[in-house]
């Protein structure tokens, strides 16, 4: 093979590896992009903490053992609060909703599905309540 072909050989595999290389970074810059969105798409609810339990107590209304409260806080020295999320159970243990702390430090809850659509049996998903309506 002549050293002209050799050097245009040369030329094309080289530029076939730019192509590549900016594809793949494309490529990886769009997967970012998406990781970005979801971490954004689960701020809604709380955020991922450590946390420690500090108390479970029984849950009364008007006189009536209803479940049970248990405490949490986050092992973030930062707040001052005495309590940053909280976790409400029926008698039988089910998971009735939860109350936190977001990043800005409002307050927020959220319940079980079944129970902010009035029905008899609990659906497992939660929903968020802001200001006492649903989202």
């Amino acid at each position: 093979m002549p050293l002209k072909n050799k050097i245009y050989f040369v030329a094309i595999v080289i530029a076939y590896f730019v192509a590549v290389f900016f594809v793949l970074a494309g490529a990886a810059k769009a997967q970012e992009t998406a990781d970005g969105a979801m971490d954004r798409e689960i701020l809604i609810g709380p955020g991922k903490h450590y946390t420690n339990l500090t108390s479970v107590q029984p849950w009364i209304i008007d006189g009536e053992l209803v479940g049970s409260v248990a405490s949490y806080v986050y092992d973030d020295v930062t707040t001052d609060r005495p309590v940053d999320y909280w976790e409400f159970y029926d008698q039988d243990g089910d998971l009735l909703g939860f109350s936190w702390f977001d990043q800005l430090g409002l307050q927020r809850m959220a319940i079980d599905e079944g129970i902010a659509k009035h029905e008899d049996k609990l659906d497992g998903t939660f929903v968020v309540l802001i200001d006492g309506e649903l989202i």
